[in-house]
């Protein structure tokens, strides 16, 4: 039984919930919290190894589709992380086509799943 592509929804959705509180603060002004921002990160990274292994371990392009999507939303967040280290202003842009990507990932794994594509 391989449960890493529904672990991994799991997982994102939770990462996306944390990344709208975080989207909220931003919005009002006031800087996330950096434990919300590394709970973020190392969730987000632990979904990452999961789709890794779904990936590996079922040679699906739905899998492979949503790691591609993944890796470049941690791409993003990355550069996000770069600039609030650096006390730089973190563009909007950048936030929603981070939150879009990953938004697009999680959808595509969970379609997967729910259409039989992807064993749960």
């Amino acid at each position: 039984m391989i449960v890493a592509p529904s672990a991994a929804v799991v997982v994102f959705v939770i990462v996306a919930i944390i990344g709208l509180i975080m989207a909220v603060m931003h919005l009002r002004g006031k800087p996330p919290r950096l434990g919300l921002v590394r709970g973020h990160g190392v969730l987000a990274a632990v979904g990452i190894v999961l789709m890794v292994v779904s990936t590996a371990l079922l040679a699906s392009a739905w899998a492979g589709a949503a790691l591609a999507l993944f890796i470049l939303t941690a791409l993003a967040g990355l550069t996000m992380a770069s600039a609030h280290a650096e006390d730089k202003k973190v563009k909007g842009g950048v936030i929603v086509g981070h939150a879009a990507l990953g938004i697009l990932a999680t959808a595509l794994v969970l379609t997967a799943l729910l259409a039989g594509w992807l064993p749960a």
